[in-house]
């Protein structure tokens, strides 16, 4: 087994590279996307709580829904290939993030808030110089757990010809290849624990700085 797994990898590099690639490029839309939406909407809830019910249901209903079957209503709507999976993979990313970015937020520091107010801070400031720097650990947490999912599930992407490592293993699957699926197993693993690393790393680096 080991020695066909070689042998794959060595013949079929330059196309196992390329699926690394579209995987890594879907992965990286998504989550820029789950971002901007999750902390976005995260911070309108905190802000206006009366809403908050609606707009987080209105997202865990979007997560209930199998990825496959959401891809697969997108198709006649905005066709297929990147962008229906980078949609699909957003409902997957957004959670983490919206929910992580509600509970920063909250847990700004109440006595932080009045000396800032004291001292003569517009509302702005104390987002700013206060509430930001509070939520930022539990945002970053979110975006960790978020980035992690997304990279574990852009497998999809393949079944609407999107590339990325699921079209290894969907051939792997079709032609009962135990060796394409193990290559594109193992590399989605890989990829997602390398996901998880390399934000904890760009955690500590914002931190270090910050606090210097």
């Amino acid at each position: 087994m080991l020695e066909s797994i070689k042998n794959y990898i060595e013949q079929n590099i330059g196309s196992v590279l390329l699926s690394i690639q579209q995987h890594l490029e879907i992965s990286f839309l998504a989550l820029l996307s789950s971002i901007i939406i999750g902390c976005t909407i995260g911070y309108l809830v905190y802000k206006h709580p009366k809403h908050s019910k609606l707009l987080v249901s209105f997202f865990e209903t979007l997560k209930i829904i199998p990825n496959l079957a959401l891809l697969f209503i997108l198709i006649p709507l905005i066709g297929v290939g990147v962008l229906p999976s980078v949609v699909a993979l957003v409902t997957i990313g957004v959670m983490p993030i919206l929910l992580n970015t509600i509970t920063g937020f909250q847990s700004s520091d109440p006595f932080l808030i009045e000396v800032s107010q004291a001292m003569g801070m517009s509302e702005k400031q104390i987002v700013k110089r206060v509430r930001i720097p509070q939520a930022f650990p539990f945002i970053f947490t979110g975006i960790q757990t978020a980035f992690i999912e997304i990279v574990a599930s852009t497998t999809i992407a393949a079944y609407i010809g999107a590339g990325g490592l699921g079209s290894i293993i969907i051939t792997g699957l079709n032609l009962a290849r135990t060796d394409m699926l193990i290559v594109g197993g193992v590399s989605v693993a890989i990829l997602s624990l390398l996901a998880g690393l390399s934000i904890q790393v760009i955690r500590r680096i914002i931190l270090k700085y910050e606090y210097l």
